[in-house]
């Protein structure tokens, strides 16, 4: 019996046997990005996990889906957020997708609800950019008062605060 996309993301299966599927059925990409766009739980946030375990540097797979990938960010859960941001760590975006993400990831590390590992990467994100536009230093410098980090698992508070102090932000 032949699986289908819906089968492999809504089945308990293992990480390697997902991904495996996946790169014998590269057709499979474009309808696997549609659903990670999508907010079907869990096939949803699954599609955009194996997404992220697939591409590779400025993959030219996902180029034609960065501002939609952008765009879907304000509409996913924390867990769906994390994902979409680690895809988009690894291309090349214009100055626009970059202010647009960048305006986007400060949304999610304000909002000291959110997940600490969401909020890590959203921080990863501003900084990315900031050491590529060292005038948006000033922007982050408010970002990282202590009611920001306070709220961190310790694990995460401790690579952000390494972060911070590597960038010299005064805290």
């Amino acid at each position: 019996m032949t699986k289908s996309l819906n089968d492999i993301l809504t089945e308990s299966l293992r990480k390697d046997k997902m991904l495996a599927f996946l790169k014998d059925n590269p057709n499979l990409f474009e309808e696997t990005i549609k659903v990670a766009l999508e907010n079907d739980k869990p096939q949803s946030w699954r599609a955009t996990w194996l997404i992220g375990h697939l591409v590779t540097k400025n993959d030219k797979r996902i180029r034609p889906h960065i501002n939609s990938l952008i765009k879907a960010i304000s509409s996913k859960g924390d867990g769906h957020q994390r994902e979409l941001l680690k895809i988009l760590m690894r291309m090349e975006l214009n100055e626009k997708q970059e202010g647009i993400l960048f305006d986007k990831s400060v949304l999610i590390w304000e909002d000291i609800s959110k997940s600490s590992s969401v909020r890590s990467f959203a921080f990863l994100i501003l900084t990315n950019t900031v050491k590529k536009y060292p005038e948006l230093i000033s922007e982050i410098g408010f970002l990282t008062q202590r009611r920001y980090t306070e709220t961190l698992s310790p694990g995460i508070r401790h690579t952000v605060i390494k972060i911070i102090k590597e960038l010299q932000i005064d805290i």
